[in-house]
């Protein structure tokens, strides 16, 4: 069952009813971005090169959040389009905060690139790591 509802700017914006306790953005289905998306839920394997092109978003992205799908040695990493060739990485075995090149490089028409921390520490583009990011238009 859905239900159709407004934004301010009235852009429509479905909605499955996940259960009888509330309803759910149904973020897990791929096949629906459209003209009306703002964000994106997805995940990709690091293969260990100085960068890796992730693509498939639907859109060209303004703010991505991204974290390592680990038990140990977990990192999370945010970028904006206003942060240049930077963005901000904290170590969770750390933890520290840093603002950091070749991490999340750049957000690209159908996606983004990280790269490998040359020179630092490889948080995002690990060999066959598995990673989880959210990116908003």
């Amino acid at each position: 069952m859905s239900k159709q509802l407004t934004r301010e700017v009235g852009t429509p914006v479905e909605v499955e009813i996940a259960n009888a306790e509330g309803t759910a953005l149904d973020l897990a289905r791929r096949d629906h971005v459209h003209q009306g998306t703002v964000m994106v839920t997805g995940t990709y394997q690091g293969d260990g090169a100085a960068t890796l092109g992730v693509a498939g978003v639907g859109f060209q992205g303004r703010y991505i959040i991204i974290w390592k799908q680990a038990v140990t040695n977990q990192g999370i990493g945010w970028k904006s389009d206003q942060d240049g060739l930077n963005a901000s990485v904290m170590d969770l075995a750390g933890p520290s905060q840093r603002y950091r090149t070749d991490m999340i490089i750049s957000f690209d028409p159908d996606g983004f690139t990280v790269g490998d921390g040359t020179g630092l520490a490889n948080i995002f583009n690990v060999n066959l790591m598995d990673y989880t990011y959210v990116i908003f238009k």
